[in-house]
């Protein structure tokens, strides 16, 4: 991180909060670590793997339609998630492979980036648009989060309201999948596991989906 460190700190604002959530899920733009290669990105494959597993799963249940009992919008649902997933897959893929032609990249935007103006109205001028950028960035990111929140939890929320009023309690999960069909759920434990990955998976696509 010490060559992101030399660069324009109002330049840095523009994508820091990318470079941040690449690293936590195991891309480090900036690498200078010396640590082995399966360490630097066991985070990596962690995720990718739990990636793999979810589009492996969506891609059986829509072909195991008959076997799953699937209805007819639980198809569009799951055809839905592949292309969501799928697209979080191939940007991971992207961002991996091209790491260091994005950091040749920021370095070199980082160059140019013009850090003593003396005219106030060209000063003015680049503070309006990177401010108008990061709200715009802020906003992104503000409308993903909470449509991921009502997306993940809304199945979680049903069930507390159907339990609350004694109603018909029905263990649904956000993503329907192949590995989990609908009598598992009713597993309080099997449910609860098949949430947390779900959950998991969701914040990962979240940001290689809405934020790249």
């Amino acid at each position: 991180m010490e060559e992101l460190n030399r660069l324009p700190p109002k330049y840095i604002a523009t994508f820091i909060r990318q470079i941040n959530m690449i690293q936590i899920f195991g891309i480090n733009i900036f690498e200078d670590s010396k640590d082995s290669f399966f360490k630097r990105r066991i985070r990596l494959f962690f995720f990718g793997g739990l990636l793999t597993i979810m589009l492996t799963s969506q891609y059986l249940y829509v072909f195991n339609i008959n076997e799953m009992g699937a209805e007819f919008l639980d198809i569009v649902s799951a055809m839905s998630n592949i292309f969501i997933v799928s697209q979080g897959y191939i940007k991971m893929s992207i961002v991996t492979y091209k790491r260091d032609q994005i950091k040749e990249l920021i370095m070199e935007m980082g160059k140019i980036w013009r850090t003593e103006i003396d005219n106030e109205e060209k000063e003015r001028t680049l503070n309006s648009w990177t401010r108008r950028l990061k709200l715009f960035d802020n906003a992104l990111f503000t409308a993903a989060i909470v449509s991921l929140i009502f997306f993940e939890l809304l199945p979680v929320i049903h069930l507390i309201y159907a339990f609350i009023t004694n109603g018909d309690l029905q263990f649904q999960l956000p993503v329907q999948m192949h590995f989990v069909c609908p009598s598992s759920l009713q597993c309080p434990y099997k449910y609860a596991l098949g949430y947390i990955f779900q959950l998991i998976v969701g914040k990962f696509v979240l940001f290689y989906v809405k934020q790249i």
